[in-house]
């Protein structure tokens, strides 16, 4: 078994693997890019993607495939470089923990020897019972736990409780303000410095200033903010099939659709239209404002035929606001955790906490 660079002429092996690797469960999905390198591109950092080999009889066929991505932090004025674990996709036939645990050990000597890294993170869902065991043996800490919520477009939904403004071309630098500033006032955050808001409306397709919606206060100044974006030209999500069981939830699902004009679920072969949150940042912890905002883009979207709006929520802490904030709103949500993983080397008794950004 080796790892090594992934070239372009991997996309090919890239494209097969996101498509094969469906999700477990009644919903059989795959994830469809138009280059798996372009959706990394709009990511801030470095990213390195490796291909896992396997050789047999002097020739290698690859199995699996990591992206390793290098991240500037801030943390107390200090900063600090952290690596981040994304699209791990491996073959049914290399899901050996033994594997795993070396590979795990070879990354972390990788990322410390290389960049000084001492400290990498991954997401990992909490009912994935392998990757759950792998992280025990590995010693990998839960520092963070979050929900991925689908909010369901479905029937109309009230006007906020707030005046929610769509941002212009003059509103770039005052929203570019309000993100480096909140992000200051959090123990960990990206080094985001002055062009980041820039290099992501040069980079994300479909994406610019007017994607933003915001909230001001008393004093005429921004208090929250978020963006919505539709990866739908770099990233989709197909539907492959349904469980028998999820077959009859589907025609009770589109005969509700069909009566209350929204969209059905798509047929096998269809794709799903999802718009995602980001930047997601306020001045203080209010339900409300959080509300407000996801009302508004509900509002503005619901009639252009889409499925759902995804956002990141707290899994404790602010969790019963959270509720208050999606009351009213059709969810499912996805508990993921946020692992730290220490080099064995490394002196820090304590490892720095990745605050959330909307990223």
């Amino acid at each position: 078994m080796r790892a090594r660079p992934a070239k372009k002429s991997d996309l090919d092996f890239l494209d097969r693997i996101s498509r094969e690797l469906a999700a477990e469960g009644d919903l059989y999905i795959a994830e469809e890019r138009e280059d798996f390198f372009k959706i990394l591109a709009c990511q801030l950092g470095e990213h390195e993607t490796y291909i896992f080999e396997q050789e047999h009889n002097g020739l290698f066929t690859p199995k699996g495939c990591v992206t390793l991505s290098i991240h500037n932090l801030v943390q107390q004025d200090e900063v600090i470089k952290a690596a981040y674990l994304r699209d791990l996709k491996v073959l049914p036939s290399l899901r050996d923990l033994r594997w795993m645990i070396r590979f795990h050990k070879a990354l972390l000597d990788y990322a410390k020897e290389k960049y000084s890294i001492n400290f990498v993170y991954a997401s990992m869902m909490t009912s994935n019972r392998r990757i759950n065991g792998l992280r025990l043996l590995t010693k990998g800490e839960i520092f963070h736990s979050y929900n991925t919520t689908a909010i369901q477009f479905t029937g109309g939904k009230p006007k906020p409780k707030h005046i929610v403004e769509k941002a212009t071309a003059k509103n770039y630098e005052e929203i570019e303000s309000f993100l480096i500033e909140q992000s200051n006032g959090t123990p960990l955050s990206f080094e985001y410095g002055t062009n980041f808001l820039q290099h992501q409306l040069d980079s994300w397709e479909n994406f610019s200033i007017e994607n933003f919606y915001f909230i001001r206060g008393t004093e005429g100044k921004i208090e929250a903010l978020c963006s919505v974006w539709d990866q739908d030209s770099s990233r989709k999500t197909r539907v492959d099939g349904y469980s028998s069981k999820l077959q009859k939830i589907r025609s009770l699902y589109n005969l509700e659709a069909s009566l209350r004009h929204f969209a059905k679920l798509p047929k096998p072969g269809g794709y799903f239209k999802q718009l995602f949150v980001n930047h997601l940042s306020f001045s203080y912890q209010d339900s409300e404002l959080i509300r407000s905002l996801l009302l508004q883009i509900y509002r503005d979207y619901k009639p252009k035929n889409y499925h759902f709006i995804y956002v990141k929520t707290p899994h404790e802490g602010f969790n019963k606001e959270i509720k208050s904030t999606l009351s009213g709103f059709r969810t499912r949500n996805l508990r993921m955790d946020l692992v730290k993983y220490k080099h064995p080397d490394c002196k820090f008794s304590e490892i720095p906490e990745l605050a959330e950004t909307g990223f």
